[in-house]
């Protein structure tokens, strides 16, 4: 199907928000008809795909009916219903930037919400395969490489806004043995872009609107980031449960996928300032060049680094889900604690060694990764502060399981 471009930035569908009998319908991608009415009608004797905390989804067959339910959630029924309605409509818009309704492969595509009798619902596309698992559903190059393609093109956003997908767990994410594509879009963020490098001093910790963005801060310091968003809820989880060959094998490929990545993001901001002459564009560009350099040679001491980050991603990840009770583990805060102190301590200590030595690349890119491991570490030990755990969840025997014990450095 070809889809013709269009310039609207507010475009909401194939025509605006409509009453019917019973309600109203916001189009995305066509109108309601009688045989849409008669689907919710019927819902009950549906399957039931999934049921989450904002509702319940059920199958359609090629589609899926989300019944939007009561929640402890603050925000009312209409409100939460509106706001994935625009969020859907939000991708499909960028989809047709690019003239591409595939621009972002398999990822959910609204067809239209819809308020009849008091009740909200949406149809949208059923995402093909099921969430990525390291024995049951393991990436490929092939699936990999397009859920890459389709974070950066969410970062890459349109009119100077990226959109961050804040929630990309496992069950967010479906992966065929070819494709991907991301659903439930009940929460996005449009970044603008930002008029400055974020370099933390303190104080943003303590804001609670900050500490929700920072784990997703991008590797550059240049705003959020979808693959930060992505290592945070995904990638650092599946590669802790995988075995060695597992986590060898997909640590390797989303190397190369986040060298290309950087590489198309300097691309990318590269064009944009050339057209604005803004100086904060053109920064980023150079620094997002030196991360793809260091990361398509990947020499050990980068290597190293990465798995930091990652495992550092993992502790605290762990801390948030056994400080809300949603899982049975237990942490070692002793060995946490001071695997991030060493980790900062030699990243410190390469950023100095690359000064001395005058190289450029290894310089920003160790300054970059102190950013940001401070600014976890930080995190980490706020949520520590705030929050209680269990004297049962303590572990001061078993040392925490590793990635730098699972990845092979030569």
């Amino acid at each position: 199907m070809e889809v013709n471009r269009i310039q609207c930035t507010t475009f909401t569908g194939c025509r605006p928000p409509y009453k019917i009998s019973g309600g109203s319908v916001y189009p995305i991608n066509r109108i309601a008809d009688e045989k849409d009415i008669v689907e919710i009608s019927g819902r009950a004797s549906k399957a039931i795909l999934g049921e989450g905390k904002s509702g319940i989804v059920y199958d359609l067959c090629s589609n899926v009916l989300k019944f939007f339910k009561e929640t402890a959630f603050p925000a009312p029924i209409a409100i939460r219903w509106k706001a994935e309605t625009e969020n859907l409509d939000l991708l499909r818009d960028l989809c047709l930037r690019h003239n591409n309704p595939d621009y972002l492969h398999d990822t959910q595509k609204g067809l239209f919400g819809i308020n009849f009798r008091n009740e909200y619902f949406i149809f949208s596309s059923k995402v093909p395969g099921s969430w990525p698992h390291p024995q049951r559903n393991q990436f490929n190059e092939k699936n990999l490489t397009a859920l890459m393609e389709i974070l950066e093109r969410l970062d890459k956003g349109m009119d100077n806004i990226s959109i961050l997908h804040p929630d990309l767990r496992g069950k967010n994410v479906h992966i065929t043995n070819d494709n991907a594509g991301i659903l439930d879009v009940g929460i996005l963020f449009k970044e603008k872009l930002p008029k400055e490098k974020f370099v933390w001093d303190g104080a943003e910790i303590r804001d609670q609107k900050s500490f929700t963005r920072m784990n997703f801060l991008s590797d550059t310091g240049y705003g959020t980031s979808n693959i930060k968003a992505f290592e945070y809820d995904l990638l650092g989880p599946y590669l802790d449960y995988a075995d060695k060959n597992e986590t060898n094998k997909t640590f390797d490929l989303y190397m190369g996928l986040k060298a290309k990545y950087f590489t198309n993001m300097y691309e990318h901001n590269l064009q944009k300032y050339d057209k604005t002459g803004n100086k904060i564009i053109q920064e980023r560009a150079g620094e997002e060049s030196c991360h793809a350099e260091l990361l398509r040679k990947l020499p050990k001491d980068i290597k190293e680094t990465e798995i930091d980050k990652l495992q550092i991603g993992i502790f605290f990840r762990k801390l948030m889900q056994i400080s809300n009770n949603s899982v049975n583990n237990s942490i070692n805060l002793k060995h946490i604690c001071s695997y991030i102190d060493k980790s900062i301590d030699k990243i410190i200590e390469k950023a100095q060694k690359a000064y001395m030595q005058k190289d450029l690349e290894r310089a920003v890119y160790y300054i970059n990764a102190k950013n940001q491991t401070e600014i976890i570490s930080e995190l980490f030990r706020s949520s520590l502060a705030e929050k209680t755990i269990p004297h049962e969840k303590l572990n001061k025997m078993l040392p925490e399981k590793l990635l730098i014990e699972k990845v092979n450095l030569e």
